[in-house]
């Protein structure tokens, strides 16, 4: 055989197991690390937190005093739109006031 010959020969083992290689990586799944795409917990301690009473005591009075809100009607159970009568934006206002 010539040497162009067996450069030809030579050059296409090469390039058929490079192709092959390369086709075997592609074709494989790609794992992320599972740590990256858990979702972040949020730990808190306990004595963070209000009572439960607090807060509704602070909830009812922010909505009593709003201002197209019925006191009378205003309970820890209450409904936004079918017990008090809030529209939407009037419920995004309530919830801007829990904010302030």
């Amino acid at each position: 055989a010539t040497r162009s010959s067996v450069r030809v020969q030579a050059t296409r083992r090469l390039s058929t197991a490079l192709v092959n290689r390369s086709q075997g990586i592609s074709l494989r799944p790609q794992f992320k690390n599972n740590l990256l795409i858990q979702q972040p917990v949020r730990n808190f301690a306990a004595s963070t937190f209000l009572p439960v009473e607090e807060v509704t005591e602070r909830v009812m009075n922010v909505v009593k005093a709003f201002e197209k809100v019925d006191e009378g009607k205003v309970t820890p159970t209450s409904h936004f739109a079918n017990d008090l009568g809030l529209d939407s934006l009037d419920a995004v206002e309530v919830v801007m006031a829990f904010e302030e």
